[in-house]
């Protein structure tokens, strides 16, 4: 499962649990520290299959694309994960930093503003505040981005994973005739 003790707690803790979104989350952060980003995000994505409202599983898929120079795709399970659970100010820094980086500046200022009411020590959101606002017209406050929209359209791709991991359920064959009693 992997080479590091990170991967081994991981994939023990699966194998106790394969069916928890915890145990996929643990193994999607192994995959991402050992630099395996696909097989990060496909564990995330099961994550998220077994739970849907899995937050810290959608925040970490968010910030993986982050950290992996696609803000674009971090947009959708930030802004779920922001819908869901508002008042964590560390959710509202990552979604900050994915709306900045695509060029939401206005919605970028909202979000940071929103992480520092909801705790006026977080020094990260505090610093990414201080310095949009710096280089941030006022006039660019109303961006017009719609981050429902971004939510949503996340929620219905979580829907599809869902989907597609579903199993379907077949009708049993009919049985077979046994030859020795067929009459033809």
């Amino acid at each position: 499962c992997g080479y590091t003790a990170i991967s081994r707690e991981a994939c023990a803790t699966l194998a106790l649990d394969s069916t928890s979104s915890e145990s996929l989350r643990l193994l999607a952060r192994a995959h991402s520290k050992l630099g395996n980003i696909d097989a990060a995000i496909d564990a995330y994505r099961d994550a998220l299959v077994i739970d849907a409202r899995d937050l810290w599983a959608m925040n970490n898929l968010g910030v993986l694309f982050l950290d992996n120079g696609n803000p674009e795709a971090a947009l959708g399970p930030l802004a779920r994960v922001v819908q869901l659970k508002g008042s964590a100010p560390v959710f509202q820094n990552n979604l900050g930093m994915a709306l900045e980086r695509t060029g939401h500046m206005g919605a970028a200022i909202a979000s940071y503003e929103a992480a520092v009411a909801s705790d006026s020590t977080y020094r990260k959101a505090s610093a990414n505040l201080s310095r949009l606002r710096a280089i941030v017209d006022d006039a660019v406050a109303d961006d017009g981005v719609d981050l429902n929209y971004f939510a949503d359209l996340f929620r219905v791709q979580v829907d599809m994973w869902r989907d597609r991991a579903a199993p379907t359920t077949l009708a049993p064959p009919s049985p077979k005739p046994d030859s020795s009693t067929a009459k033809w």
